[in-house]
Order: C-alpha cells, then structure tokens, then sequence
C-alpha cells in the first residue's frame, strides 16, 4: 500500500473530529447566547449577542468548507489505496 496512505487517513480522521468538536463548540456558544438573550435587553447587549451569534455561524460555515474539503481529499486517498492494491494483485 502506498506508504503515506495510513498517514493520510489518520489527519482526515483527526481533523474531522476536530471540526465535530468545534461545531459542538459553536452550538453551545449559540445556546448560551440565545439563553442570555432575555437579560441583555440594551444596545450594547444586543449587539454583543448578535456578534456572538454571527461568531458561531462563521465557525460552522469554515468548519463545512474544511469537511468538504477533508472528505474530498480522504475519498481520492482510498481510490488511490484501491487503484494500488489493485496493482499489487496484478503484478503478483
């Protein structure tokens, strides 16, 4: 198998239970906020909700852009792993 194939594998698992943990992140974040919304009743308040709020959509939008990109790489990576082993029974 190619020698990077297992490495490669390893960071896509790694990385995309790291965006799992960040969206989990984001998700109390908004629910935090949301739950402190009742309290906070001036401008300032409301602003720093909506900062917040718009902190916690921005997370969850990177973090589905590098899954996007992550599972891409991790599809092509065991075509790849396929296509060699594949080889290896040809010539052998």
């Amino acid at each position: 198998m190619n020698r990077d194939y297992e490495e490669i594998e390893m960071f896509c698992k790694e990385f995309l239970d790291f965006c799992e943990n960040v969206r989990g992140y984001a998700a109390r974040l908004e629910s935090v906020v949301r739950s402190s919304e009742g309290s906070l009743q001036d401008e300032v308040g409301r602003k720093a909700v909506s900062n917040v709020e718009d902190l916690a959509k921005q997370l969850c939008s990177i973090v589905d852009n590098g899954e996007e990109a992550v599972t891409a790489i991790r599809k092509s990576n065991k075509e790849i792993g396929d296509e060699f082993e594949d080889l290896k029974k040809k010539l052998y």
